[in-house]
Order: C-alpha cells, then sequence, then structure tokens
C-alpha cells in the first residue's frame, strides 16, 4: 500500500510527530499510567515507526551505478 500523498513531506512527519509527543507528554504530567496515556504513547511509537523506521517514505529513484562518480548522498 503506498503511503498517504500528504504524508510525503517530511515537514508534515516532523510535525504530527511532535503533535504526538506533546499530547503523550500532556498525558503523562495530568494523569500518569490512564488510558489515554497507553494509547498516545503507542501511537507515538507507532508513528516514529511508521514515518521514520520503515522504508515507506523514502525516494524511490535510480541507485546511482558504481564507479559512475555520482554522490550517493546528494
Amino acid at each position: 500500500m503506498d503511503p498517504h500523498p500528504m504524508l510525503k513531506p517530511l515537514s508534515v512527519r516532523i510535525g504530527l510527530l511532535l503533535v504526538c509527543l506533546a499530547w503523550t507528554a500532556f498525558e503523562a504530567w495530568h494523569e500518569p499510567n490512564s488510558i489515554w496515556f497507553w494509547m498516545f504513547l503507542g501511537v507515538t511509537v507507532y508513528a516514529v515507526f511508521e514515518f521514520f523506521i520503515s522504508d515507506k517514505y523514502r525516494r524511490k529513484g535510480p541507485a546511482p551505478q558504481a564507479g559512475s562518480g555520482a554522490d550517493p548522498g546528494a
């Protein structure tokens, strides 16, 4: 399944992650060990995995050929 086009820009993914982290911190401060804290912690961990660890949002393109002089980090 392809990722949603709205989530492709890195800035959108970072913004959503910051919202999840802020909400999790609020729930931890307001009432630790409540069901809402654990749910938002799970959502935050899932967002980190989906947005940054899995390869769904990596740019798909041709790999540089060996010896072509192309910089792979560019």
